[in-house]
């Protein structure tokens, strides 16, 4: 359909287009904008841009990983998983500190 559609979209009107796709001729002007073939000016089928936030290699403040992640995201997303596991109550996942200087924290 995408293939159909970027060869005839100059060709056919958009009632006959959206009527090819089973969709309506909103959705249809939505599907071009996204290909990038066709700009309207109407705000709603404006494409969102995507926000690059920075990344840092902070260590984890529970298990002392340095893999990337948001910035001022101050644990891993493992810690954050277990963390959120067990305020669930989930028995299986009971949280530990496990950062190497636990006792200089406490």
């Amino acid at each position: 359909q995408i293939e159909w559609l970027t060869e005839n979209f100059e060709v056919v009107s958009y009632a006959e287009a959206a009527r090819r796709l089973s969709c309506d001729v909103v959705t249809l002007k939505r599907h071009l904008v996204r290909l990038g073939l066709r700009e309207f000016d109407d705000p709603k089928y404006a494409v969102a841009t995507r926000i690059e936030f920075p990344l840092w290699n902070q260590p984890c403040i529970c298990c002392g990983s340095t893999e990337e992640r948001d910035k001022n995201q101050y644990r891993c997303d493992a810690c954050s998983d277990r963390l959120m596991r067990s305020s669930e109550g989930d028995s299986d996942y009971d949280y530990k500190l496990t950062h190497p200087n636990v006792e200089s924290l406490l």
